[in-house]
């Protein structure tokens, strides 16, 4: 966080000193590492504005996160962090803390009103984990942008919770300028939501995701995994099949990772099914790889199933249409195009982690101890 960081700099300023004071910081003392309490912000306006004019968004190249955008100038942006959820795969809290604290709405549009102003975006990326949790605070905010007249657009592409939605609060969002929001499945087997601790039903999930379509155009990608823990065929395909059958725009599906600091990989230490001395955090890539084979069918047969799904969702006429019309400049049609080989191709090699080394799950060679 900001604070820890800036605490950071002033000790190396100072040249050095004790170390068991600073917030969030983790440090290795007489050869054992050791963590100090964590730190969040509560009053997140007193953090000001992101410093834009170092990171000045017209020279990034534009790949806004969900693919594509309605402007061609994007900016991420962020109104609230924290998440009271305990999804067990889920390491946002160790980030952002479980409880939610909202800067002000004013805050909030007045950097976005800087951003367009000095940079000329039009087009924000709310990258909040729960902007529409608390209704009172998102419809706020919808009522602050159309007061002062901003013809912007808005999407939520790091999810939003489908039992927060509403169709009130989901028309007042279209008028806006929400066009899109992802959200969570992860699932559509009942028994694997309870392990997986999302607190919501199968049932809530299509009566929203129907609710959404049948009162808006607001574009919806879904979000899901296979190969969770004990997880079966059956299952799998169960999961695919929902997808198939719900109003989505696009789907993100991956595979379920043991993500250091979540509950799946702290029950996985204490198994000792991971040793920490050996697991070599380094080759940890949580969109790429899947270094601990949680899966009860193989991490291999997992990917196979996921590009699969991923051809049977994409190359559907109308899926196809809708994400052609989508596509407004070359840049993004070069995104989308790149996007699509990757999830339609599974990779061919994918190193795992065993507790003896690592291997390549396709040819079996040990590839290097952690």
């Amino acid at each position: 966080g900001e604070v820890p960081l800036l605490e950071l700099c002033k000790w190396v300023e100072r040249g050095g000193g004790d170390l068991s004071e600073m917030p969030a910081l983790s440090y290795r003392e007489n050869g054992k590492i050791k963590t100090n309490a964590q730190y969040f912000e509560e009053n997140l306006d007193d953090l000001g504005f992101p410093a834009w004019d170092t990171i000045d968004p017209r020279t990034y190249p534009h790949q806004p996160h969900g693919v594509v955008s309605r402007s061609s100038l994007t900016a991420p942006i962020f109104a609230t962090r924290g998440c009271p959820y305990r999804c067990t795969y889920c390491a946002a809290h160790l980030v952002t803390g479980y409880p939610i604290r909202y800067r002000s709405v004013g805050h909030v549009v007045e950097e976005m009103e800087m951003l367009n102003r000095d940079f000329n975006v039009g087009e924000f990326h709310i990258e909040d984990d729960n902007f529409t949790l608390d209704n009172k605070y998102a419809i706020e905010f919808c009522e602050e942008i159309l007061r002062r007249n901003h013809n912007w657009k808005f999407s939520l592409p790091n999810g939003v919770r489908l039992n927060s939605l509403n169709p009130p609060l989901i028309k007042l969002m279209e008028r806006a300028g929400f066009y899109s929001f992802a959200v969570g499945i992860e699932s559509a087997t009942p028994r694997l939501l309870q392990q997986l601790k999302r607190a919501i039903t199968v049932e809530t999930m299509e009566e929203k995701l129907k609710m959404v379509a049948a009162n808006s155009n607001i574009q919806v990608v879904g979000y899901a995994f296979l190969g969770i823990q004990t997880e079966t065929e059956d299952e799998m395909e169960a999961t695919v099949k929902f997808l198939l059958d719900m109003p989505l725009a696009r789907i993100g599906l991956g595979w379920c990772n043991a993500l250091p600091g979540t509950e799946i990989f702290n029950n996985l230490v204490e198994d000792g099914i991971v040793d920490l001395d050996t697991f070599d955090f380094s080759l940890l890539d949580v969109y790429m790889d899947c270094p601990v084979d949680i899966t009860s069918v193989g991490i291999s047969r997992v990917k196979e199933k996921i590009a699969e799904a991923n051809r049977r969702f994409y190359l559907r006429p109308k899926i196809l249409w809708q994400i052609l019309m989508n596509i407004r400049t070359f840049e993004q049609f070069k995104n989308a195009a790149k996007t699509g080989v990757r999830r339609l191709i599974r990779r061919k090699t994918q190193d795992v982690y065993t507790s003896e080394g690592w291997y390549d799950i396709y040819s079996s060679s040990n590839v290097g101890s952690g």
